[in-house]
């Protein structure tokens, strides 16, 4: 992606699904990409404020963000834009979470501030 922003349109959240052992759900999650990919969104927002992404380690978030490069790439979408979560309660979390979304594929991250801790 060369755009400094993503390009206007509608983003849609891809949310994770999860067994009851709590492990992911590849087969749910990539009929719902399958579905926004064929809705012809301008992009997914993967890990955005759905609550999941609290629940998955780091492999698991690259994972996801994988998975829906490839789903997007096999029908056809391959430049539809993937923006990440990767906000976290510190700014080095934040700093990896960003290279690894970057490396699996991202095209932009969503970063939320710190929420838990106020000002004393």
């Amino acid at each position: 992606m060369s755009s400094p922003i993503p390009p206007r349109g509608i983003y849609a959240p891809a949310v994770a699904f999860f067994k009851e052992d709590e492990t992911l759900d590849l087969d749910s999650i990539r009929t719902h990409l399958t579905r926004l990919a064929k809705g012809s969104v301008a992009g997914l927002v993967i890990q955005g404020t759905n609550g999941e992404a609290m629940h998955l380690s780091h492999d698991e978030r690259s994972q996801v963000i994988q998975l829906a490069k490839s789903v997007l790439k096999e029908h056809g979408r391959p430049d539809t834009v993937v923006i990440a979560g990767t906000g976290a309660q510190s700014t080095r979390e934040t700093i990896q979470l960003c290279n690894e979304a970057s490396e699996a594929g991202a095209d932009f991250a969503l970063v939320l501030s710190p929420s838990y801790f106020g000002k004393n």
